[in-house]
Protein backbone atom coordinates (compact mmCIF):
# COMPACT_ATOMS: atom_id res chain seq x y z
CA UNK A 1 0.00 0.00 0.00
CA UNK A 2 1.14 3.30 -1.36
CA UNK A 3 0.58 6.52 1.25
CA UNK A 4 -0.80 9.55 -1.06
CA UNK A 5 1.58 12.12 -1.40
CA UNK A 6 -0.24 14.78 0.46
CA UNK A 7 -0.14 12.32 3.97
CA UNK A 8 3.62 12.29 2.89
CA UNK A 9 4.28 15.94 2.14
CA UNK A 10 1.87 16.76 6.01
CA UNK A 11 4.50 14.62 7.85
CA UNK A 12 7.31 15.30 6.59
CA UNK A 13 6.44 19.09 7.00
CA UNK A 14 5.93 18.34 10.54
CA UNK A 15 9.12 16.64 11.10
CA UNK A 16 10.80 20.07 9.88
CA UNK A 17 8.96 21.92 12.04
CA UNK A 18 9.49 19.58 15.34
CA UNK A 19 13.62 19.55 14.19
CA UNK A 20 13.71 23.07 14.21
CA UNK A 21 11.93 23.75 17.66
CA UNK A 22 13.79 20.92 19.17
CA UNK A 23 17.66 22.29 17.93
CA UNK A 24 16.39 25.48 18.95
CA UNK A 25 15.31 24.45 22.30
CA UNK A 26 18.49 22.92 23.01
CA UNK A 27 20.59 26.20 21.56
CA UNK A 28 18.89 27.81 25.13
CA UNK A 29 19.33 25.14 27.26
CA UNK A 30 23.21 24.94 26.58
CA UNK A 31 23.17 29.05 27.14
CA UNK A 32 21.18 29.33 30.53
CA UNK A 33 23.03 31.10 32.31
CA UNK A 34 22.65 29.35 36.01
CA UNK A 35 23.94 32.60 38.32
CA UNK A 36 20.84 34.15 36.29
CA UNK A 37 18.34 31.17 37.12
CA UNK A 38 19.43 30.72 40.80
CA UNK A 39 19.27 34.55 41.78
CA UNK A 40 15.30 34.61 40.16
CA UNK A 41 14.12 31.33 39.06
CA UNK A 42 10.92 32.36 38.54
CA UNK A 43 11.82 35.54 36.39
CA UNK A 44 14.64 33.90 34.80
CA UNK A 45 12.33 30.39 33.41
CA UNK A 46 9.52 33.52 32.77
CA UNK A 47 11.82 35.54 30.55
CA UNK A 48 13.49 32.65 28.63
CA UNK A 49 9.90 31.01 28.14
CA UNK A 50 8.45 34.21 26.45
CA UNK A 51 11.68 34.45 24.19
CA UNK A 52 11.08 31.10 23.20
CA UNK A 53 7.99 31.53 22.45
CA UNK A 54 8.14 34.79 20.65
CA UNK A 55 11.01 33.32 18.68
CA UNK A 56 8.96 30.46 17.37
CA UNK A 57 5.27 32.23 16.55
CA UNK A 58 6.11 31.50 12.74
CA UNK A 59 6.40 28.04 13.13
CA UNK A 60 3.26 27.42 15.81
CA UNK A 61 1.57 29.38 12.77
CA UNK A 62 3.05 27.12 10.17
CA UNK A 63 2.04 24.16 12.08
CA UNK A 64 -1.49 25.32 12.80
CA UNK A 65 -1.78 26.20 8.78
CA UNK A 66 -0.53 22.83 7.99
CA UNK A 67 -2.83 20.92 10.11
CA UNK A 68 -6.30 22.64 8.52
CA UNK A 69 -4.86 21.94 4.95
CA UNK A 70 -4.14 18.59 5.99
CA UNK A 71 -7.87 18.32 7.43
CA UNK A 72 -9.64 19.67 4.61
CA UNK A 73 -7.79 17.54 2.38
CA UNK A 74 -8.49 14.65 4.46
CA UNK A 75 -12.17 15.77 4.68
CA UNK A 76 -12.04 16.18 0.57
CA UNK A 77 -10.87 12.65 0.43
CA UNK A 78 -13.65 11.03 1.95
CA UNK A 79 -16.41 12.92 0.57
CA UNK A 80 -14.90 11.86 -2.95
CA UNK A 81 -14.67 8.15 -2.22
Amino acid sequence: MTIPKHIKDFHNGINDLETRIQDDTEKMLRAINIDELLSNPELYLTTLANLFLEKHQKVYKEAFDMGIDHGKQMVELDANS
